[in-house]
């Protein structure tokens, strides 16, 4: 359902008053975690930048060793070591810069049944849950996103997910689009 801001009373500051920021100095402070601010257009430019191993196109974006080290474990879950991030054991790798879905359990998949690894990120910020997953091997990919829902986006939870339920709602639909079974599985962590 289609929401604009409501400027009937004029339009609202951009700080509360007494607010201790000087405009210019932070500007982080008000944008998604790692700063990434994409519309649907962007996400796919990005995933086929992560599909064209740096390159968009004819451009190239990123060196093959740029791309290499992106995809590079920073982290892996080890539950014979407890390192702590496991996430119930749904969240087992993250890369350098994206997250990296294994496929090795059911709790760490894209799309239940689907035991393909995936390269990508969920987003979420001021309202928007969006993600942009690809597969390299088979240049599969998913981009959605969603905003100003009429409902509550975390209602309807019916438990085979650990995604905002309608997250798993388009990654099912999603997901029959690429022909992989049923619905998805992954999960987000609490700050992302």
């Amino acid at each position: 359902m289609a929401q604009v801001d409501d400027l009937s009373e004029g339009i609202a500051a951009a700080l509360p008053d007494g607010a201790d920021y000087r405009p210019g100095t932070n500007g982080a402070q008000f944008s998604p975690q790692g700063g990434a601010r994409l519309s649907l257009r962007g996400l796919e430019t990005l995933a086929k930048l992560l599909l064209g191993d740096g390159r968009v196109g004819d451009v190239r974006l990123l060196a093959p060793e740029s791309m290499t080290e992106l995809r590079r474990p920073a982290w892996i879950y080890d539950a014979d070591a407890a390192n702590i991030e496991g996430y119930d054991g749904t969240l087992h790798i993250y890369a350098t810069g994206p997250r990296i879905i294994t496929g090795t359990t059911e709790g760490d998949r894209l799309f239940a049944g689907d035991t393909r690894r995936w390269i990508g990120h969920f987003g979420e910020a001021y309202g928007l849950l969006a993600g942009v997953w690809v597969h390299p091997e088979s240049g599969d990919g998913v981009v959605f996103a969603v905003t100003g829902t009429a409902f509550d986006p975390y209602a309807l939870d019916d438990g085979r997910s650990a995604l905002v339920p309608i997250e798993a709602k388009i990654l099912e639909q999603l997901g029959k689009l690429l022909d992989v079974p049923t619905y998805p599985t992954a999960t987000r962590s609490a700050t992302e």
